[in-house]
């Protein structure tokens, strides 16, 4: 999966593990939004920058996903999820 956002997250940039994680979880998060297209669809998650709002993320014409916070206007694209473990284009609907 290739994640494009200029978020200033590199190693050695005085970053914490825990703000990393905290944006891959979003990001993971984000594309199985984005990526069930069944009547069940998983929430969308709470932007990692302010986590006041939830954002936006949905496929766009190329099956990037890109995602925006409607409250703090921050937005990203992540691309060659296709066949991710997050991957949920092709995710059975549930029964009950």
């Amino acid at each position: 999966m290739r994640l494009r956002r200029s978020h200033g997250l590199a190693v050695g940039q005085g970053v914490s593990d825990r703000m990393r994680q905290a944006v891959a979880q979003f990001h993971v998060d984000a594309v199985a939004h984005a990526s069930d297209s069944t009547s069940e669809t998983l929430p969308a998650p709470k932007c990692f920058k302010c986590k006041k709002g939830v954002v936006e993320a949905v496929l766009a014409q190329d099956n990037a996903v890109v995602w925006v916070c409607p409250k703090c206007r921050i937005e990203g694209r992540i691309s060659n999820w296709q066949g991710s473990l997050w991957d949920l284009w092709n995710r059975p609907p549930t029964s009950g």
